[in-house]
């Protein structure tokens, strides 16, 4: 109870505004202001108390409060006529503790979620997951190896015909060009030997020479190629050089 709100009861009861209900000892018991004015001036005692220590008085508040029995004291009394009867007193012992009153704390809008206890038999059984799980770098590089091979293995006899298709195609179109190269000068050729033998008959025909011989070893006896030709080319051989620069 705060020390503000127990002086007001005490107040109250000793103006009877309010009343102190007795749960235990109740066989007799009187109504004695005394005893809520004693407790009053100890309240008021702690508030003084608390002032001279640096309290802050609107925040104490009583924790603790107990009353224990005291031993019962007695002093004699001489009336007349030689007659000694005991005055009876039966004391007690208050105490009673004040403390401050915590200020309350308004709670966080997102609370830390606290961490769970997890126990060692289930940490242990997770780090052998983790293990299981986790791939290690040379299981990777052992797998990348296997996977290229077998992707070369795979595709190299598809990489192998498409460059033999087309070394193949490359050839053809070498070929194609060289014979008709080569057709072309031949026509060239036949079209210069025919004019030759035009202009020859015709010279001839204007004063005959005698007839010498045939020399099958001078150069306009026979037809031929013309001095200084370049041969036929074989397409044979350009077919084989080629297929070997390309397996090399």
């Amino acid at each position: 109870m705060h020390i503000g709100k127990a002086t007001k009861y005490l107040k109250d009861v000793t103006l009877q505004k309010q009343c102190v209900p007795f749960r235990r000892y109740n066989g007799g018991v009187g109504r004695c202001v005394q005893a809520k004015q004693g407790l009053y001036t100890g309240l008021v005692a702690q508030e003084d108390d608390a002032e001279l220590k640096g309290l802050d008085v609107d925040s104490l508040v009583i924790e603790h409060i107990q009353v224990n029995k005291a031993p019962k004291m007695q002093h004699r009394i001489y009336k007349a006529h030689g007659r000694i009867n005991p005055y009876m007193s039966s004391p007690c012992h208050i105490e009673m503790i004040l403390t401050e009153k915590e200020q309350i704390v308004p709670k966080p809008e997102e609370e830390v979620a606290q961490k769970k206890k997890i126990s060692q038999k289930k940490l242990k059984k997770q780090k052998l997951m983790a293990r299981d799980n986790c791939i290690h770098p040379n299981i990777l590089s052992q797998d990348l190896f296997y996977f290229l091979f077998s992707f070369l293995f795979f595709f190299l006899p598809f990489f192998l015909s498409f460059f033999l298709f087309l070394s193949f195609f490359f050839n053809f179109y070498l070929f194609m060009i060289v014979t008709q190269g080569e057709r072309e000068r031949e026509r060239e050729r036949e079209r210069e030997r025919e004019a030759e033998t035009q202009a020859e008959g015709e010279a001839g025909s204007m004063h005959r020479e005698p007839n010498v011989g045939f020399d099958p070893r001078s150069p306009g006896s026979r037809p031929g190629p013309k001095a200084g030709a370049k041969p036929l080319r074989d397409p044979g051989i350009l077919l084989s050089f080629s297929f070997k620069i390309l397996f090399i």
